[in-house]
C-alpha cells in the first residue's frame, strides 16, 4: 500500500506545482467577482502602489486585484498581492478570462509613458471593457490632455491626466510652503483623513445652499469641498440649492455612506 499511497500523493503534488505555475503564468480563468482589474503595467512598482492604495480604504480592503497585460509572462509580484492574467487587454477573449463582466472597476493604465499611441491604447481597452461591461467603473490614465476626446465616446467615469497633476503640484509646492504636505496627506488613503465622495439621497428633505450644508458638516470634522452632477462640478457652495442626486465630494477621517450624510445634514 506505501508504494500506491506515494505515487498518488506524488500526483496530487505534481498537480498543486502545475496548477501554480499556471496560475503565476496568469493562464487561469479570474472566479473573483466584485474585483478590480489594473489594465496594462508601466512599471510592477506603479501597480504595487496603487494596489496597497486601493486596499487601504477599509471600504476595498478584502476587494481582490488583477493585473493584465501581454507585456510580462509571469506575475510580477506576489499572489497574496494580485492576480495576474496574461494577455492583451484589447483582446475579448483575455478580459473574459479576467471576468470582467462581474468586476466592479477597471482602471487602464498608460502601457508606455514614453510612446505617444499609449492613450489610444488606453480608450481602446476602455471601450472593450464598457462594452462587455455596461456597468463598470472605469478610471483611464491620460497622458495628453489634446487626447481628452477619445474617451467621451467610452463613457469613462474619470480620466486623469497624471504629468498635469504632477506638474501642477510641484508648481505650487515651490510657490507655497505647506501645500506639498497637505497634498500628501489628502491624498493619500494610508494617512487618515482623505477625499471622499457620497451621493445625497433620494430621501433628505434639506431645504437651503450647500454653504448652509456645508457649515453643518464642519462642525463634524467633515470639509465640503465641491459638489457634482452630471459630470459637471461645482465648488461655489452658496449658489447652488440642495438636490437628491448630487455627489458631495469632502476632506473627512472616514467615508459617509447615505444614511451618515442623511442624518448630518438633514436639519442643515
Amino acid at each position: 500500500g506505501l508504494p500506491v499511497f506515494g505515487a498518488f500523493m506524488g500526483i496530487i503534488a505534481d498537480q498543486a506545482v502545475a496548477y501554480h505555475e499556471r496560475e503565476r503564468k496568469g493562464m487561469l480563468p479570474v472566479h473573483d467577482t466584485g474585483h478590480l482589474l489594473i489594465l496594462n503595467c508601466p512599471t510592477p512598482q506603479r501597480v504595487r502602489d496603487i494596489a496597497e492604495e486601493f486596499r487601504a480604504d477599509p471600504q476595498h480592503q478584502g476587494r481582490a486585484i488583477y493585473l493584465v497585460t501581454d507585456k510580462l509572462d509571469q506575475n510580477p509580484l506576489s499572489e497574496a498581492e494580485i492576480g495576474f492574467v496574461k494577455g492583451s487587454p484589447i483582446d475579448e477573449e483575455v478580459l473574459n478570462q479576467a471576468n470582467i463582466a462581474q468586476a466592479a472597476t477597471v482602471i487602464v493604465l498608460s502601457p508606455d509613458y514614453g510612446a505617444p499611441e499609449s492613450d489610444s491604447q488606453v480608450a481602446a481597452a476602455i471601450t472593450l471593457a464598457e462594452g462587455l461591461n455596461p456597468g463598470i467603473r472605469t478610471i483611464a490614465e491620460c497622458l495628453d490632455e489634446r487626447h481628452r476626446y477619445l474617451f467621451t465616446s467610452a463613457k469613462t467615469d474619470a480620466v486623469i491626466f497624471p504629468l498635469r497633476m504632477a506638474n501642477n503640484a510641484i508648481v505650487q509646492v515651490s510657490q507655497d510652503p505647506g501645500v506639498g504636505q497637505y497634498l500628501d496627506r489628502v491624498l493619500a488613503n494610508t494617512e487618515g483623513e482623505s477625499l471622499y465622495s457620497t451621493l445625497v439621497p433620494a430621501e433628505l428633505r434639506t431645504q437651503g445652499t450647500y454653504l448652509e450644508v456645508a457649515r453643518a458638516l464642519l462642525d463634524t470634522g467633515v470639509v465640503l469641498q465641491a459638489v457634482m452632477n452630471e459630470g459637471e462640478m461645482t465648488m461655489e457652495l452658496g449658489k447652488r440649492e440642495v438636490r437628491a442626486g448630487d455627489r458631495l465630494i469632502y476632506h473627512a477621517a472616514e467615508r459617509l455612506d447615505e444614511h451618515q450624510l442623511a442624518a448630518l445634514i438633514g436639519e442643515a
